[in-house]
């Protein structure tokens, strides 16, 4: 059996660190991020959307979709 990890937290570092962790190990650990929200943004797009460069829900990452197809398992929680 494998290490697990979890990340608290999917804004910008909590993505960060879930994605490039299991890049670099692969299937030698589980991975799950805990976030209360089932969505967040893309926090460096942020200043376009103040521009009128995008809209908000151009740089919306919904988790529950995102992350699986990564290998990463999410939960929804506090």
């Amino acid at each position: 059996m494998g290490s697990k990890v979890i990340v608290l937290g999917a804004r910008f570092g909590g993505l960060t660190f879930a994605y490039n962790l299991k890049r670099f190990v692969g299937d030698l650990a589980d991975i799950e991020v805990i976030e209360r929200n089932d969505g967040t943004y893309l926090r460096p797009l942020i200043p376009h959307i103040s521009i009128g460069v995008v809209d908000p829900e151009e740089i919306h990452v919904d988790l529950s979709h995102a992350l699986p197809r990564k290998g990463i398992d999410w939960t929804r929680a506090e």
